[in-house]
Formats: structure tokens, sequence, C-alpha cells
């Protein structure tokens, strides 16, 4: 076999298996990595005991669904990692990194709601924080089911510390001397 014939069948028979093995390896470290970062993720906030908590029971699903909301689950935020859907049990919640572990929180759950112009904050009674932002469409819907007396309206940021400036005294090393 001459040495053009060589180089041919090296570069253009053997290629095609190593890229093909090299794209099978690549599908195969995508698809660990993205199992080991949701099992991670569900042990760091501990998805799996709100979920034995809350199971997933038979809803009926008559609101609306939101995509994309966020919360804070224990000591982890999630920006746009819950898929929640409204049921006259309560709020069917699906994380990004648990799709087959949702859970229901019922109704009777929601400690509080918090309430402002841009949407509400729904606040789970469980033992660590456990909390799902809602848009304000879904307003209606949550009064409809959860008692008045667990509504409270929100203050901004900005506006609690303003009130909070306006009400300290200024510090005596801040007083300015007289001549």
């Amino acid at each position: 076999m001459k040495i053009y014939e060589q180089l041919f069948a090296a570069i253009v028979l053997e290629t095609p298996m190593k890229l093909g093995l090299f794209g099978m390896g690549m599908v195969a470290f995508a698809f660990v990595w993205v199992w080991g970062f949701n099992a991670v993720t569900r042990k760091q906030s501990g998805w799996s005991t709100i979920a034995v908590q809350f199971p997933m029971t038979e809803v009926h699903m008559v609101g609306e669904s939101y995509k994309h909301r966020s919360g804070d689950v224990g000591n982890c935020n999630y920006e746009r990692g819950f898929h929640v859907h409204l049921a006259q049990e309560g709020l069917c919640v699906y994380p990004f990194f648990a799709r087959r572990i949702p859970c229901l929180i019922p109704w009777s759950s929601i400690r509080t709601v918090s309430v402002s112009n841009w949407g509400m904050v729904v606040v789970v009674d469980y033992e660590t924080p456990f909390r799902i932002y809602l848009p304000a469409a879904a307003l209606d819907w949550v009064r409809s089911y959860v008692p008045p007396e667990r509504f409270k309206e929100a203050v901004s940021f900005f506006e609690a510390a303003g009130e909070a400036l306006k009400s300290i005294k200024r510090p005596r090393w801040l007083w300015r001397r007289g001549k």
C-alpha cells in the first residue's frame, strides 16, 4: 500500500469514527454534568424533605400556570427556577432541578402573602425559609383561598430605609461645633 493510500485511510476512514466517539463522549459528559448538578442542588436546598412533607397528590388544575418563577428554598435562591400551577388544593411547585419531584403546598400551609405593586411573595409554613414569588395576576386567585389575616402590604426597601433615616436622630459625632 502506498503512503498516500495509508494517509487517506487514516484521515477519511478513522476520523469519522473518532468524531463519532468524541461526540458520544460529549453527550455522556453533558448528561452526567446535568444529573450531578441537579442531585447536588436537591441536596443543598433540602427539596427532598419538602417533597416528603408536601407530597403531590391528585389535584384539580383550574388556575393559571406561571413558568420561570423565582423563589428561595433554605439558603438557596433560584432565579426563574420554578414552575407554579394554581389548583383548588394549593400551589403545585415544579423546581427546575427536580422536575420529577414536584410538591403540592396546601393553602392552609401558606404562612403569609406579601403584596406589592409588582406581585407577591408567598411564604410557606416550613422549618427553613421557603418563598415563591408570583405575579400580581395571581392575586385574585390566591385571595380566594388564603384567609385575609395572612395578607400584608409589602413595603419597598427604599421606603423602609427612608422612614428609618427620618426617625433616627443625628449621632453626636456628626453635630457641628459652634464657633
